[in-house]
């Protein structure tokens, strides 16, 4: 398993991976979700020698389309532990992609909001359309619901 794309921000980490790496994972097992995550940082450490240790609150971003993101936001107090302990949230979520061109994507849901267009995926997309997408878009996985509610639908053709 190697890890699709990594941000690091101050001590926080953010995990983007792809359906296939977290294919036959349950998510809502909490031993099988500690043993992948063990694994994830396991990786993390191998291939790009990122060390994760101390206390993390763990979000985690389901999306049946996508994949998985998982934020791992550290405490900033906790600096004293040689060993992880962690707070796993899930959440369920239908991903958002920022888009620039809307005219690009035909027969998906296009939301304005604030001068920029999130494209919502309304069902199975094929492993080429989604790598077209990923290629051109940014995905969002937080504040999903503010923007659609307060966002502005231009396309939908479902």
């Amino acid at each position: 398993m190697i890890l699709l794309k990594v941000i690091i921000e101050d001590d926080n980490i953010i995990l983007f991976l792809n359906k296939y790496i977290t294919l036959g994972v349950d998510y809502s097992d909490s031993k099988v979700l500690e043993n992948h995550l063990k694994k994830i940082f396991i990786k993390l450490n191998d291939y790009y020698d990122i060390k994760i240790k101390g206390y993390y609150d763990v979000a985690i971003y389901i999306d049946k389309n996508y994949g998985v993101v998982i934020e791992l936001i550290k405490d900033e107090y906790d600096n004293y532990f040689d060993s992880v302990d962690m707070r796993i949230m899930t959440h369920n979520v239908n991903l958002l992609y920022k888009i620039d061109d809307i005219n690009k994507y035909k027969d998906y849901k296009i939301y304005l909001y604030k001068d920029d267009f999130y494209l919502e995926l309304n069902g199975n997309i094929n492993d080429i359309e989604m790598g077209i997408l990923l290629e051109h878009s940014k995905i969002i996985y937080k504040d999903l619901d503010i923007i659609k509610r307060n966002g502005h639908i231009l396309k939908n053709m479902l």
